[in-house]
């Protein structure tokens, strides 16, 4: 819809936001994630359940990038924040 390359937007991500393309992506997962976790609606999910919902299919990746954008782990988190 931009009209633009994939080097391109990689490139203006870069420059303009100081992130790369995956980061950027995480960054939306994480946010839908963190949601799930202290949704009264997500309560019996498991977080891994969770982890595939928002489109990752490695825990470790999960892990890593949940902790780069919260500072805690997803359990960490979930605990945190339950009511």
């Amino acid at each position: 819809e931009m009209n633009i390359s994939t080097h391109q937007l990689s490139q203006l991500l870069n420059t303009a936001l100081n992130i790369n393309f995956y980061d950027y992506l995480n960054s939306y997962r994480i946010e839908a994630a963190k949601r799930l976790l202290i949704s009264s609606d997500s309560r019996d999910k498991t977080i891994l359940e969770i982890m595939y919902e928002v489109g990752f299919s490695s825990k470790s990746a999960f892990n890593n990038a949940f902790k780069q954008f919260t500072g805690v782990t997803p359990s960490i988190f979930r605990k945190q924040n339950s009511s």
